[in-house]
């Protein structure tokens, strides 16, 4: 039984994960595999604060079971297979009475939830990241597989709910999710040790942002969340949660160790036909104009990719990768990510393929005695020392700030989906 929620938090509060963790608590089945946290196209109008939904798979688990998390101090176990189990209808009552009663009430939340017994097309993943989805196509999904949905408000939520119903993990990393903190509270320096603490341990990535000595790993305190711990190694966040010392600094009731689509890049399409709004893709193309810097510390350039100009902006936050864009010359070959709304493209990462070549006029050496030469006009040279006369011009390689290889931006202002450079990825087919 594959179960999927989205759309149950607001700026005020909440959190769909938190939600998630109670239900699969409380749903009476096993948890087969570890829970899906995905995210979803970060460029829609319609996104809730994480912009995430949750999926999770259900029934009769076999093998060595493990145990992920706790809720309220409760063990919370995986079962690695097993067999799936349970009415689609029933889960779905049962999970609308828990979302029901803990979401976030607010005009712009509406959840959703839909219970499926086999996984939607990847299709829909993929078109969901892409696009601003309609609610209709979910539907229709739900209804060509038989599946069970419940609604709040508007209903929206079951389009991130049917998206987590067609991820297929084919990239993936991992989050451990702490809640309810009990404990007092930490200052910026604690914090920050803690931080630097959980990336220690293998294939942790953006506990910190060293640019600005800021810790990444506790969000905003209007969530049951306390911290969330990203890896690309699920078997070091299960050493890091069993830990005593990290039980003890962390002072939370609940906790769970998600799979998720962050930092895959997911969302990119790979030189796409064309560009159209709300798409994110990587393109291969040749700066045609210098950039400039308008208000707010920001930057643009033009570029030729398959014929057409595209306007490309750096902003602000993105710091060093907007000093690397700034230096960026016209005949440079780039190789950009970034997402396209209203005829811009915005850039999240840079690779420098090759670096443009220009030269200046030079009065360069003599010939005869190797000291500098000096222009006496007409593209006549003489020497300053022997007197030594030529009339042809010589011209120097100017040197390029810029050096070949990848750009990017400080952690902090990295998306969700975002793939840092040098992440290195299990991928299956």
């Amino acid at each position: 039984m594959l179960l999927a929620i989205d759309d149950t938090d607001s700026p005020r509060g909440m959190c769909t994960t938190y939600l998630m963790v109670r239900l699969i608590h409380e749903i009476g089945l096993d948890l087969i595999g570890l829970p899906g946290l995905v995210r979803l196209n970060p460029n829609i109008r319609y996104k809730t604060r994480g912009n995430a939904a949750l999926c999770a798979e259900f029934g009769e688990g076999n093998g060595s079971k493990t145990q992920v998390g706790t809720w309220m101090g409760n063990p919370i176990y995986s079962w690695p297979g097993g067999h799936l189990d349970g009415d689609p209808e029933e889960v779905a009552d049962i999970a609308a009475s828990i979302v029901g009663g803990m979401y976030e009430r607010d005009e712009n939340t509406n959840p959703g939830i839909v219970v499926s017994e086999k996984a939607f097309p990847e299709k829909l993943y993929h078109d969901t990241l892409q696009r601003e989805m309609q609610k209709e196509e979910a539907l229709a999904a739900i209804r060509d597989h038989g599946a069970a949905y419940r609604e709040f408000g508007n209903g929206r939520g079951i389009i991130g709910a049917s998206a987590a119903l067609a991820w297929r993990k084919r990239r993936r990393t991992f989050e451990l999710i702490v809640y309810d903190r009990t404990g007092p509270a930490l200052s910026r320096t604690q914090r920050m040790k803690i931080a630097n603490w959980t990336e220690t341990f293998q294939g942790v990535f953006n506990s910190t942002d060293g640019d600005r000595n800021t810790p990444l790993i506790f969000p905003s305190p209007r969530t049951p969340v306390f911290a969330g711990i990203r890896s690309i190694n699920f078997q070091s966040l299960l050493e890091m949660n069993s830990s005593a010392a990290f039980n003890e600094t962390m002072a939370c009731s609940s906790s769970l160790i998600f799979e998720t689509n962050q930092g895959t890049d997911d969302h990119i399409v790979e030189n796409p036909d064309r560009l159209t709004d709300m798409i994110s893709c990587s393109i291969t193309c040749v700066v045609s104009s210098t950039p400039v810097s308008r208000t707010g510390g920001h930057w643009f350039c033009t570029v030729d990719w398959k014929g057409n100009k595209v306007e490309v902006a750096a902003f602000e936050p993105s710091k060093r990768l907007r000093h690397a864009f700034s230096s960026l010359e016209p005949g440079d070959l780039i190789r950009i990510f970034g997402s396209y709304n209203s005829g811009v493209l915005n850039l999240e990462k840079m690779e420098v393929v090759s670096a443009s070549r220009s030269f200046s006029r030079s009065s360069g050496r003599c010939r005869r005695c190797d000291s500098q030469m000096r222009n006496v006009g007409k593209g006549t040279r003489k020497c300053v020392s022997c007197g030594n006369t030529c009339d042809f011009n010589s011209f120097i390689e100017d040197q390029r700030e810029l050096a070949r290889g990848w750009f990017q931006a400080p952690p902090s202002s990295q998306r969700h989906l975002y793939r840092p450079v040098g992440l290195d990825l299990a991928e299956s087919a």
